[in-house]
Order: C-alpha cells, then sequence, then structure tokens
C-alpha cells in the first residue's frame, strides 16, 4: 500500500483503478484514501477516516465473494507484525464499482468455493451480528439461500453465466452488509491464521466456522434457526428435516467438497494458542462473546 501510495503521490495520479479480488481492491482502496492524508498506511491502522478527501477509486472485482467493490474497509496484511489490521471509513468506499460476472468464469474450481463461501460468511456473520438491522437482516437470509443456490449451479456448469450473476450480486449485496452491519468471531480468528500461515482467507474461514456455530448457535438459536432454513433452501431440501445447524452446515460443505481443518495448515495445538492472544478488533458484536472467554477453543478444536 505505501508503494502504491509513493508512486501516486510522485506521478501526481488522480485516478486508480483496481481490478481483481479483494486483496487487489483493498490495497487500492487503502492507498486512494492514505494519499491525501500525508501519512503512511501503518500510521492509520485501527482508524476510522472520515474524510472524503481521497483520490477516485474505480473498484472492479474478479471474484464473487469479499464484496469489497460496495464496502467501506481494508483488510491489510502488516507483515512485520504478523497480523491483518484494517483501516475504514467513509473514504474507503469506490467512487465506482463496476461489477462483470463474467470475469469470474475463469475462476478455478477451487477459488469459485473458497470465494463464495466468503460471500457466505458475510452473509452469515452480518445476521447474526448484534449490529444486524433490519434491512441487513433481510439482506442476509437472501443472500445465504442465494449463494448456497448458485454455487451449486456453478460448480456443476462452469460456462453458464447465470449463475455467476447471482453470486457476484449477492456479493456486492454483502458488501453493502459489511458497511452498514459487521462481521464476527470467525473473521476476528481468521486474521492471525492467515497471516502466520499465508492462506487463502476464506479457507480459513472454511476450517474454523463448524466450531464457531457450535459454539455460538446456543446463544442465538432463532437466528441460527433462520440461517439453517435458507441453506436448507438453497440445497433445494424440505424445511421440516430433523436436522439442527451443525448438521446442515455441514451437509453444506460436504455437498461443494469444501471441509479444510487446520490440520491441513500445518499447526498444532501450541500454535493455536499463540494465535489466540494475536486476536484483535472489536469482538463485542459477536452474541457468544464476554470479556475473558477463552478463544483457544475455536482453534483447537478445529484442528
Amino acid at each position: 500500500v505505501n508503494d502504491i501510495v509513493g508512486l501516486v503521490r510522485q506521478n501526481k495520479v488522480d485516478c486508480i483503478i483496481a481490478i481483481g479480488g479483494g486483496s487487489v481492491m483493498d490495497a487500492a482502496k487503502a492507498a486512494s484514501a492514505v494519499v491525501t492524508t500525508g501519512k503512511k498506511i501503518d500510521q492509520l491502522f485501527d482508524d476510522q477516516i472520515e474524510s472524503e478527501n481521497k483520490i477516485h477509486l474505480v473498484a472492479i472485482p474478479t471474484t464473487a465473494g469479499t464484496g469489497s467493490e460496495l464496502s467501506k474497509g481494508a483488510i491489510i496484511n502488516w507483515p512485520e507484525k504478523n497480523i491483518k489490521v484494517g483501516v475504514r471509513g467513509k473514504a474507503l468506499i469506490p467512487s465506482i464499482a463496476i461489477v462483470d460476472p463474467s470475469l469470474t468464469l475463469s475462476l478455478s474450481d477451487r477459488n469459485l468455493k473458497i470465494t463464495s463461501f466468503d460471500a457466505f460468511t458475510h452473509a452469515v456473520e452480518t445476521f447474526i451480528s448484534k449490529k444486524s438491522n433490519l434491512m441487513t437482516s433481510h439482506f442476509s437470509l437472501l443472500a445465504i439461500e442465494g449463494v448456497v443456490q448458485n454455487l451449486l449451479k456453478a460448480t456443476k456448469d462452469k460456462a453458464d453465466i447465470k449463475p455467476r450473476i447471482h453470486l457476484s450480486f449477492f456479493s456486492m449485496l454483502m458488501g453493502y452488509n459489511l458497511a452498514n452491519s459487521s462481521t464476527c468471531l470467525p473473521h476476528r480468528l481468521q486474521y492471525p491464521l492467515g497471516s502466520l500461515t499465508n492462506t487463502p482467507h476464506a479457507l480459513g474461514l472454511a476450517a474454523l466456522y463448524p466450531e464457531w456455530i457450535r459454539i455460538t448457535s446456543p446463544t442465538s438459536k432463532d437466528k441460527f434457526s433462520l440461517v439453517k432454513d435458507s441453506i436448507l433452501k438453497g440445497l433445494g431440501l424440505d424445511l421440516d428435516i430433523k436436522m439442527n445447524i451443525n448438521d446442515v452446515f455441514h451437509l453444506f460443505m460436504k455437498t461443494i467438497k469444501l471441509q479444510p481443518s487446520l490440520k491441513n495448515f500445518d499447526l498444532d495445538e501450541h500454535a493455536c494458542k499463540k494465535m489466540a492472544t494475536m486476536v484483535k478488533g472489536n469482538l463485542s458484536d459477536d452474541p457468544w462473546w464476554r470479556d475473558g472467554n477463552n478463544l483457544d477453543q475455536f482453534y483447537i478444536n478445529s484442528l
């Protein structure tokens, strides 16, 4: 990000065009906001950049997952400290978003699943979050069902543009949700994991999600029941089926063949305890979180 900022300042650039996935868009978003501050990115971590004094940014996603083209945050890796941190605020919202689903057709099967799962997690967490509201909740349930349904279609017919249109739409819609609600613990837990192992964001989420759902669902039974129903609708199954949220989520992940565990990341219990000490950010939006709660279990039980 600092390199981009340096180039922009040196060449008096007045517009950045970001074409790529979440990392590309977040780097460009952060640079467009930082460049007018006279500072470096590491001086603004965890700040709210409310000033809209920025250079223009055009965001063109090539994946359907992050929703970064509509959100007002950027997650940045800080290699020197082995952590991921964020910059947020109105200045991070792109000037223009161009969402062309045909750009996702070249994604590998693996990246299609991983990026779509990212959109799925944004839908689940912005619904479960204490910051959810009537509008974001409605969008979340639509997106959970829609992502599940259209991911299944997209994996069966890789050339069909119709499910890609829907996946891109729901990913974009969850960018709106991220700007108006919040994620929950899984995203906070993934940041140390991603930094330490240099692995895709949503792959780490997929490894952590079963344990988060198991631990958190009793604290938000009604909401998780609605999440379960939306997944079942997406899978085309009867809502009266005798399965709990844990079973339904497992069925979804088994169906799309995305079931990693932290063992796949070459981690042990010691590393898990270390990551638990590195979790940062606002945890209070998660309905399970209370000061003093043990985060080790999410990592250790995901091995």
